[in-house]
């Protein structure tokens, strides 16, 4: 399936994001997942990267974490080149 043309910068900024390397990091990846999908951003998958944005939260990145970002990555750009197109402002609504 034909990428929405808009949605390959997207693509490329998920598929390229590093490992995140503290809580600001976290902050960053969440942001561009709720932006590009904001209704992937409030699923259960997204929900640890949520919780660790929490006021006092320590920043803690082992195996876990990392395999769901991963994962969250991979999942989030089948969705886009499956046909989930992300909001094109430019266009009338």
């Amino acid at each position: 399936m034909t990428v929405c043309a808009h949605a390959k910068k997207d693509l490329d900024a998920i598929r390229h994001f590093p490992t995140p390397c503290n809580i600001t990091d976290t902050g960053s990846w969440f942001g561009l997942i709720n932006q590009v999908s904001y209704a992937f951003a409030a699923t259960e998958r997204m929900l640890p990267f949520c919780k660790s944005l929490k006021k006092g939260t320590p920043f803690l990145w082992n195996n876990e974490p990392n395999q769901l970002f991963e994962t969250s990555k991979s999942m989030i750009i089948k969705e886009i080149e499956d046909g989930v197109c992300i909001f094109d402002k430019s266009k009338p609504t």
